[in-house]
């Protein structure tokens, strides 16, 4: 049962594949097709040219650089900026020509004279009417200039005037001259009689063709014939003749406007392509082409600014610029990008029995088409009824084309329109994996299952478990199984049972799963492969792992670091689009190169993750985007124009007051630009003349010494330094247009000179200025030296004593320094002294106090037993009180901390006894007689009688002070005599 039901899953899958390649097998039999659209038409306007709008004549310099004659004078563009020029007498311009001798020459209303260019780049003009005879210089306007065998030859109505090394000639006219042309190097004039031929050595006309072979019709142009010696003739009435020049025929051609028509051809040229081009007062611009059978194609541009062309030009680059009644146009002939569609978003297209269809976010548009006639336009585009508003996809299955629409699944066949009811909201439409006959439908809200059957889609039902948006899906690995790609919400994988019923199995992946994030994820097949395309380059999915990781070749090819948002395949080329860029790569390349450059002017245009982009054959690409449907020719991409060249137009700079002076701009002869140092800005303008149809031409520069890198491409077309150091330097400019073409780059050498003291010369000076100074120096020093060891001599005696002199300062200094310390350690043994003294102080008074209340206790105990030890405590306190050990204890440290004192005491008093000693130190302490008593356990009037006698053993009066005295003793060596008087405690040794 198993093993029948995986037979039936295998076939139905198989069946469905093969339908799957059977309904892409018919929409890329379409890529063999063939569609073109016209060239692109960039206007100029009065905003641009600043000048008068009201253009007549045109040329083109070596350069690229273009001259419009106007009525306002001359108007020069080098493809970046326009400059006006009037002739002296302030007339219109009707003609100009670029001659062989590097200028332009120029034609007005009595005024004729040449342009050039000077070293600083400013364009000046030089009147040639002062080589013309007085009588000859009323010729009215100048409305054609030819060169011919070293002739500048003006045509006005009245004559023509050929100037040759400042010698001018003068033709008078039969009638008068209407127009003037060179046809194989010979020089054609039409006048009164007819076509003429005129010879410069003798200055005399062969006559051609009578004016009645062509009807006496006012000739608009002579150009050269579809054959050798053959001449087309354009006549102002909108007829063409061809004539023959060797057997001066002329045949009737073709008829371009109705009878009765008030249009005229007022100019036309023959292209370098075969083709002529006319410009008419009120058809705009047409393009003859000859067919090898003779048969004539017609081709209008009318997507012009004004209906009246004035004249024609074709640039070396060929493109043709229409000088119109009321601005300029330039159709882009050489460009490889052509318009097809415009005014609305497109977003796919394809063939379809015979028109080529367009979904837009207008509705579907639909145009005829055939291989014969490739070429569409616009105005060839039609809405289809029924199938406006958004459309979003388009494919032809069974023969039908199925639209993806914001009202559901719309179908054309060759019934007509009809409506799969049930669909709504739908994106795209696809072969449902594994079955055959079945479409998903992927809708705003989920997936509509579709069923074909009796040649009619058929609504079957809606996808039951999976109401996600389905905008990009693709089949998976097994039958029944499907990528959904959500803009925001990361990348889903369904299963569905074998009807599409509903879903089995779904899972979500997000940036948990190895996504760089879950938004802007698109799916594609690549080289068998199905890959993701991420905002981090490309990924591939792991069963294995359950993870997505980046893919090997196409992450090393693109890039991990930039948005990728599309990938396909076609032929032996890989296409993508990379951030807002649209490329390819070859596919099999070893090294694969990224060719964006041909793609530059799509930037930022395209639908996100919607874009079309769809190859034709091997040259031609169609692509889609919010303004359009652009087509591509890819054998004209060429990133290298080497007929183009990058120019520097203008070099400028400022010195420190700000003055503005220009520099001579280089040539291929000048090596080196000098600057002054006083420079402080530097600007330097550049131009491409070649690219002067192209609006958005972009540049890139660097400064040698000063940049490591090429900078940005930018459209601005100067650049300026401030400040630079001195030195040599080498600035570089490139440009390109935005089909990637790009010039050659234009090199400037300039070096800015260093300040004067920065000069060779200065640094000569300065280097013998150091050497003399370093010689001076050397001599000086020896002197020096010598002298120095002399008073070296001298010194080392000096030093020596003073070495001596500071070795007994320092004992002198150690010397004060132990006395300072010996003085300060008897200051602090005099502090514990005199602590000491006041404790046995209070001692002593603490017992005699105790004395004193024994005393009187032992006066009011009765008991015999306390009285006795009452006496005996009294007793005990009367022996300490009378004890002298402390008074020797006080003696021995008075004196050891007062030796200066006591010997000098003992010296001149050697009669003091030890108590008297004792006293004097008392005194010295200047303490009390009542402090004293306590100390010496007497009464005080025994302490008065000892002093009394102390004083007259010192030998002091009675207005002496003892205590100043004994305190100045010290350091008194006065001999005093002592009085001795006798008191029972002194006299007690």
């Amino acid at each position: 049962m198993i093993s029948s039901v995986i037979k039936t899953s295998t076939i139905l899958f198989v069946l469905g594949a093969l339908g799957l390649i059977f309904s892409n097998s018919v929409r890329s039999q379409n890529l063999d097709w063939q569609i073109k659209g016209k060239p692109r038409v960039i206007h100029y306007s009065k905003e641009d040219y600043n000048s008068d709008s009201q253009f007549w004549c045109m040329a083109q310099d070596d350069e690229g650089v273009l001259y419009f004659g106007n009525n306002d004078g001359v108007a020069i563009y080098d493809g970046e900026v326009w400059t006006l020029v009037k002739v002296p007498n302030g007339s219109t311009v009707r003609g100009l020509k670029y001659a062989s001798d590097g200028y332009v020459y120029v034609g007005g209303y009595d005024e004729l004279g040449r342009l050039s260019r000077n070293e600083y780049g400013k364009y000046e003009y030089e009147s040639l009417l002062h080589l013309l005879r007085t009588e000859d210089q009323t010729f009215n306007d100048v409305w054609q200039i030819e060169e011919s065998n070293g002739f500048v030859i003006f045509r006005s109505f009245k004559r023509l005037i050929a100037i040759k090394n400042k010698q001018a000639v003068t033709i008078p006219a039969e009638g008068r001259f209407d127009y003037l042309g060179i046809i194989e190097k010979q020089l054609f004039a039409v006048d009164g009689w007819g076509i003429k031929r005129l010879s410069l050595s003798s200055m005399e006309f062969d006559n051609l063709i009578p004016a009645s072979g062509y009807n006496q019709e006012e000739v608009s142009a002579l150009l050269p014939g579809t054959a050798p010696n053959k001449l087309m003739v354009f006549t102002r009435e909108g007829n063409s003749y061809q004539a023959d020049k060797l057997q001066g025929s002329i045949t009737f051609q073709h008829s371009f406007f109705a009878d009765g028509s008030s249009d005229q051809i007022f100019c036309a040229i023959a292209s370098d392509t075969g083709s002529y081009f006319l410009g008419t007062i009120n058809s705009m611009l047409m393009e003859l082409r000859y067919q090898e059978d003779g048969q004539m194609e017609i081709h209008k541009y009318e997507n012009l600014q004004d209906q009246t062309i004035l004249n024609l030009y074709q640039t070396k680059d060929g493109n043709v610029w229409t000088l119109l009644n009321t601005g300029l146009d330039c159709v882009e002939l050489s460009s490889p990008i052509s318009k097809i569609f415009d005014d609305a978003a497109v977003y796919d297209a394809t063939f379809y029995q015979g028109q080529f269809y367009l979904a837009t976010n207008q509705g579907v548009y639909a145009a005829n088409h055939s291989l014969e006639d490739p070429t569409l336009v616009h105005s060839d585009f039609k809405l289809v009824d029924r199938l406006e508003a958004q459309a979003w996809s388009m494919r032809i299955i069974e023969d039908q084309l199925l639209i993806s629409h914001d009202k559901g699944v719309l179908v054309k066949n060759a019934k007509g329109i009809y409506h799969v009811e049930g669909t709504n909201g739908v994106w795209k439409v696809v072969p449902a994996n594994g079955v055959q006959d079945m479409y998903l439908a992927c809708s705003y809200d989920g997936i509509y299952v579709l069923k074909y059957q009796d040649g009619k889609f058929f609504f079957q039902n809606k996808l039951q478990g999976f109401d996600v948006s389905g905008r990009d899906i693709l089949a998976g690995p097994d039958p029944y199984t499907y990528w959904v790609c959500h803009g925001y919400q990361g990348v889903y994988k369904i299963k569905t049972d074998a009807g599409h019923k509903r879903t089995l199995t779904l899972e979500k992946y997000t940036d948990q799963n190895g996504l760089p994030s879950p938004y802007s994820n698109n799916v594609f097949v690549w080289e068998e492969d199905t890959v993701f395309t991420t905002v981090s380059g490309v990924y591939t999915y792991q069963e294995d792992q359950n993870q997505f990781v980046p893919h090997p070749f196409l992450t090393q090819t693109l890039g991990d670091d930039v948005l990728i948002r599309k990938i396909q395949q076609h032929g032996d080329r890989t296409w993508f689009v990379k951030e807002e860029q649209l490329g390819y790569f070859y596919t099999r390349a070893d090294d694969p190169e990224l060719n964006m450059d041909l793609f530059l002017s799509l930037e930022g245009t395209f639908m996100k993750s919607m874009e079309y982009v769809q190859p034709l054959g091997s040259d031609q690409l169609l692509v889609g985007t919010n303004d359009g449907m652009f087509s591509f020719n890819l054998s004209m991409d060429e990133a290298y124009s080497p007929d183009s060249r990058t120019l520097i137009s203008e070099i400028k700079y400022k010195d420190e007051q700000d003055s503005l002076i220009y520099c001579v701009l280089p040539t291929e002869t000048q090596e080196l630009t000098t600057l002054p140092n006083n420079t402080s800005s530097l600007q330097l303008s550049f131009i491409t003349p070649t690219y002067s149809s192209q609006k958005d031409v972009q540049y890139r520069y660097k400064l040698e010494e000063n940049d490591k890198t090429w900078s940005d491409w930018s459209t601005v077309p100067h650049k300026e330094y401030s400040y630079l150091k001195s030195g040599r330097y080498t600035f570089r400019v490139q440009s390109r247009t935005s089909v990637g073409q790009m010039a050659d780059e234009a090199q400037f050498e300039f070096e800015i000179l260093p300040l004067w003291y920065q000069t060779d010369w200065a640094k000569i000076v300065f280097a013998s200025v150091a050497v003399l100074v370093i010689f001076l120096i050397r001599v000086l020093v020896r002197r020096k030296l010598i002298k120095t060891q002399e008073e070296a001599k001298k010194m080392q005696a000096a030093l020596e004593l003073e070495i001596e002199n500071i070795k007994l300062e320092k004992e002198k200094a150690l010397i004060e320094k132990d006395k300072k310390m010996l003085e300060e350690d008897v200051i602090f043994k005099s502090k514990e002294l005199a602590n000491y003294t006041i404790l046995l102080l209070k001692k002593r008074e603490l017992l005699t106090e105790m004395a004193a209340e024994l005393k009187e206790l032992k006066s009011k105990i009765k008991v015999a037993a306390n009285r006795e030890i009452v006496r005996s405590m009294t007793r005990r306190i009367n022996l300490n009180l009378q004890d002298e050990e402390h008074l020797s204890v006080f003696d021995a440290n008075f004196e050891r901390v007062h030796q200066d004192f006591f010997r000098e005491l003992k010296a001149n008093y050697p009669n003091l006894s030890q108590k008297e000693l004792r006293l004097c130190g008392f005194v010295r302490m200047n303490l009390t007689n009542k402090e004293i008593a306590a100390i010496l356990n007497i009464s005080v009037r025994g302490v008065e009688t000892a002093r009394y006698r102390l004083r007259k053993n010192l030998s002091l009066e009675k207005e002496v002070n003892m205590v100043e005295f004994l305190e100045k003793l010290s350091g008194s060596s006065e001999d005093q005599d002592l009085d001795q008087e006798n008191e029972e405690y002194f006299n007690e040794e």
